[in-house]
């Protein structure tokens, strides 16, 4: 006990930087090990629509406020699909079904139209969002439903539909 305590007293009476500091070793020089470009996937759309948007029937009588509450709810999942990862794909996906469900129960909303459309474009369903956009252009025949403003925003923006802006554009009728 007392060598402890006298190694302890003498390495405390001693500075820590009295010494020199060792000097390092140099390490070797490696080259960094070259990297293989990772190969480009380039996706494909779909262009054909197998899902039939008439055979679920819709309701006869337009429930507005809960067709609206599940485009909000699918906003949300849609602002929580970042990405291009598994998890983005599930958000994606589920942000379909949710807006074909509101689409059920208001089946006359245009807003709801075209989200459903740019959501099956995040898909790569081409020929989804075109059958949306379609029936978009269907709903701007009668000014109650308010398509002409979201066929606006088809047409004047650049960025949605960008592989296939021009078939957009004619689903649309512009």
């Amino acid at each position: 006990m007392s060598r402890v305590l006298a190694c302890l007293v003498l390495a405390g009476c001693s500075s820590m930087y009295a010494d020199k500091a060792e000097r390092l070793a140099k390490p070797p020089i490696k080259n960094p090990p070259k990297l293989e470009a990772v190969a480009q996937v380039d996706f494909k759309y779909v262009d054909t629509c197998t899902f039939d948007f008439h055979a679920n029937k819709m309701t006869v009588r337009a429930d507005h406020a809960v067709g609206h509450a599940l485009t909000v709810e699918a906003d949300a999942t849609m602002d929580g699909a970042k990405g291009k990862d598994t998890k983005a794909y599930n958000s994606v996906r589920d942000a379909i079904d949710k807006y074909g469900n509101a689409l059920r129960k208001d089946p006359y909303d245009a807003e709801t139209t075209l989200k459903l459309a740019l959501a099956y474009d995040r898909m790569y369903r081409k020929g989804c969002a075109l059958a949306m956009l379609k029936r978009l252009a269907a709903l701007d025949a009668n000014p109650k439903f308010g398509a002409a403003s979201q066929i606006g925003q088809v047409v004047d923006n650049d960025s949605m539909f960008k592989a296939y802006r021009n078939e957009a554009k004619n689903a649309v009728g512009r």
